[in-house]
């Protein structure tokens, strides 16, 4: 049976020399996508999800999707770093009185 600690064929991971050996977590991953559909953008981000659970289950995961320039705000939101909500709620009420000074 192979060790899931270690990758190693010899043992499980009971028997594993490097059980309690801590392994860093400091590592991410970006990725982008474009040129798709719709269609395929769902089924990526299916795919990305399933994944995850299965490869690194005790990893936090953030997946945006959408129109190419509609994401830097949806990872902004996301992630939080307009803050609190009320700080959110006031900025969208600003792009949307910008849109329509805009319109004038």
């Amino acid at each position: 049976m192979k060790c899931s600690k270690c990758g190693s064929l010899n043992h499980n991971i009971r028997k594993c020399p490097h059980r309690d050996e801590v392994t860093p977590r400091d590592m991410a991953v970006w990725v982008k996508f474009d040129n798709i559909t719709c269609d395929e953008a769902d089924k990526i981000h299916i795919e990305i999800v399933k994944m995850k659970s299965s490869i690194a289950p005790k990893a936090r995961a953030t997946l945006a999707k959408g129109k190419p320039k509609e994401l830097p705000k949806q990872i902004q939101n996301a992630h939080g770093i307009l803050g609190t909500k009320d700080e959110q709620e006031k900025q969208k009420t600003r792009e949307q009185t910008s849109k329509r000074t805009k319109k004038r």
